[in-house]
C-alpha cells in the first residue's frame, strides 16, 4: 500500500480548493483514496511536533487510527498517541471498543472526562456539560477510574481543541500538536465548508495544526477499508445494520 507520489507540500497548495461545486472530491493527482490518505498521513508524520489521533470509536476515527498506526509502525514511532474525550452518554459496544485499545502496547490511550458544553434541542435547556460535578445523579454511567480530568486552562466554554492543547501542549509541554481527525466532507455541508475556508486539508493556527487525511472518503469507502483490512470497530454498527439501518 506505498505511495505513488510524494505528498505535496503544504505551502505549495495552501491557496487551493480540493472539492468541487458539486461536493464530490478532485483528485488531480489521480491516486485512489487510500493511497492519498497514507501518503497524507506519511507527510504529517514529518512535520514538527507531537502527531496525536482524535479518537472517537466511530467508524471514520477508527480510520485514521488504523492508518495512522500503520504508518507509525513502519517509522518507529510508537506508542501512538491517541485522544479520546468521553462524551459521557456512549452505547457500550463502543465503550467496550474504546476500552480494548487500553490493552494495545503501540497505543497511548489519553482518555479524557472534563466538562465539554453540548447543544441541547430542548424547551427547557439549550446546553448541557459533560461531566457535570453538578449534576452528578444524573450521570449514564460511573467515571472511569483512569480518565483524565484535569487538564490546564479548561473552562466550562471549553471546546474540544483547548482539551488537546491544555493536555499535550501545557501538561505533556509539547511544543506543537498535529491533530489527525476523521473529518469527511461527505457527512455535512459545515465540514465541507470549513476545509474550503482553511485552503486545506493540513491547517496550521498557532502552534496547532488540523489535519484530516481522509476528508474526500465516501461512507463505502470506510466501510470498504475497514472489511479488506478486518480492522477492529464498534459492535454497535453491526447491530444497527442488522436491524435494517442505512448506512
Amino acid at each position: 500500500m506505498a505511495s505513488r507520489s510524494k505528498a505535496p507540500r503544504t505551502s505549495s497548495m495552501a491557496g487551493e480548493h480540493w472539492i468541487s461545486s458539486t461536493g464530490y472530491v478532485n483528485q488531480p493527482t489521480g491516486q485512489d483514496v487510500l493511497t492519498a490518505a497514507i501518503a497524507r498521513i506519511r507527510h504529517a508524520f514529518t512535520l514538527p511536533g507531537r502527531y496525536i489521533v482524535s479518537f472517537s470509536g466511530g467508524k471514520d476515527s477508527t480510520t485514521v487510527l488504523m492508518l495512522s498506526l500503520q504508518i507509525a509502525r513502519e517509522l518507529g514511532r510508537l506508542p501512538l498517541d491517541v485522544a479520546y474525550v468521553d462524551e459521557e452518554v456512549i452505547d457500550p459496544d463502543t465503550l467496550k471498543y474504546i476500552e480494548s485499545l487500553r490493552d494495545w502496547p503501540d497505543i497511548r490511550l489519553h482518555w479524557f472526562c472534563v466538562p465539554v458544553r453540548h447543544t441541547l434541542r430542548s424547551k427547557r435547556r439549550t446546553q448541557w456539560y459533560t461531566w457535570d460535578q453538578s449534576a452528578r445523579d444524573l450521570w449514564p454511567r460511573p467515571m472511569p477510574p483512569w480518565a483524565i480530568t484535569d487538564v490546564p486552562g479548561l473552562d466550562t466554554e471549553s471546546s474540544y481543541r483547548e482539551v488537546m492543547i491544555g493536555h499535550f501542549l501545557g501538561t505533556l509541554k509539547a511544543d506543537h500538536l498535529v491533530d489527525a481527525m476523521g473529518i469527511r466532507v461527505e457527512e455535512s455541508f459545515t465540514r465541507r465548508r470549513q476545509l474550503i475556508l482553511s485552503g486545506h486539508y493540513i491547517f496550521r493556527q498557532g502552534n496547532y495544526t488540523y489535519f484530516k487525511p481522509i476528508y474526500d472518503w465516501r461512507v463505502r469507502d470506510v466501510w470498504k477499508a475497514i472489511v479488506k483490512f478486518n480492522w477492529p470497530h464498534s459492535a454497535y454498527y453491526d447491530k444497527l445494520w442488522l436491524k435494517g439501518k442505512p448506512l
